[in-house]
């Protein structure tokens, strides 16, 4: 089921009538229905992959929040505790909260890996060592990339204590499963976007009609513009030894449109439908092709992605303990310069 199809637009339909036929304690419920019944006509059984890293994430982060009120309990439990103590009991309760996080990625990850590029290693091992091994041809889940940064980002955030664990598996697989950008994203953030999920919202007449126009926009995009360049684009690019030089570059700079053509207008349609029902998603796309400059045109284009990216990946490294000392050592045998941008570079 494709965002093109007959059956998205039933679905989005259907889901838009009830959600506002049902009452607002309640109405959380119709997404989280319209989620599974998607990804079921989508994937099937592989819904169990995704049920299972909800529930995984979710068990995780709850163990990860009992840790810490074990912490709270301890130190509000002693009236007599000295300073350095505390320190310790603390430092204690993040060490185990540090284990059980770096568990979840490894199983988390690890599952994202093994689904979508066990094949890829497996294939490139056997050109290397001119052997064949047979590919385990392995199915994979609708949407795993963008839910499983999606679990990743909760993972951290709680161990940050940012967040505190959901105790509610339903609710908290609403949140992973959201199913009008579970294809294509944005990726969303616990913290802006559960609340919205779960909290029931009044019809509103402004963002009907916005969400409407994103909607039809989204479409064009996709219908007009990158389902008709894909015509093009495809003969050449499965015939390129037939062309000359100056006719695959033309082509290459199309599929350029197509693509951004193609994923924009479905993360347009993603929001539009979202804002239909009250929800606030990300952007995701802010005109990339206007940069003036690489570094502008990465800010620009799939901008949750870079925004996850930089949250998680290289603030924590560039800001790390083991970073910080390389710098140092750096800077003394390379100078004030290098030293300086090692980390920011080994970061990115």
């Amino acid at each position: 089921m494709t965002f093109i199809s007959s059956q998205f637009l039933v679905l989005m339909g259907a889901c838009a009538i009830l959600y506002y036929l049902f009452p607002i304690k309640w109405r959380w419920s119709v997404l989280l229905v319209a989620s599974l019944v998607f990804y079921w006509l989508n994937s099937g059984k592989l819904l169990l992959v995704l049920t299972g890293t909800s529930l995984f994430t979710q068990l995780i982060c709850l163990w990860i929040g009992n840790i810490y009120r074990k912490e709270e309990s301890c130190i509000k439990g002693s009236t007599d505790i000295s300073k350095e103590e505390r320190k310790e009991i603390r430092n204690v309760s993040r060490k185990k909260a540090r284990i059980v996080l770096t568990l979840g990625i490894i199983a988390v990850l690890g599952a994202l890996l093994y689904l979508k590029y066990f094949d890829f290693f497996l294939q490139s091992f056997s050109k290397i060592r001119n052997k064949h091994f047979e590919p385990l041809n392995l199915l994979k889940p609708l949407g795993i990339s963008f839910y499983t940064l999606q679990a990743l980002s909760y993972m951290f955030d709680v161990y940050r204590k940012k967040n505190t664990a959901d105790p509610n598996p339903f609710r908290f697989l609403l949140f992973m499963s959201w199913f009008p950008q579970i294809v294509q994203g944005p990726i969303a953030r616990y913290d802006r976007l559960a609340e919205q999920l779960y909290k029931g919202h009044r019809f509103d007449y402004s963002n009907f009609t916005s969400g409407l126009q994103l909607i039809m926009w989204g479409f064009a995009k996709k219908l007009i513009i990158a389902e008709r360049l894909a015509v093009p684009v495809s003969i050449i690019f499965n015939n390129y030894a037939d062309y000359n030089g100056f006719i695959i570059f033309f082509i290459a700079a199309l599929y350029g449109f197509q693509i951004y053509a193609d994923f924009s207008g479905g993360i347009d349609i993603a929001i539009g439908f979202s804002q239909l029902l009250g929800i606030s998603l990300e952007p995701n796309f802010a005109q990339p092709y206007y940069s003036s400059s690489i570094e502008e045109f990465w800010r620009k284009w799939h901008m949750t992605l870079g925004s996850w990216m930089r949250d998680y990946v290289f603030y924590p490294l560039s800001l790390s303990k083991t970073f910080t000392k390389m710098s140092r050592r750096s800077r003394k045998l390379l100078g004030a310069k290098i030293g300086k941008s090692l980390p920011t570079i080994f970061s990115m």
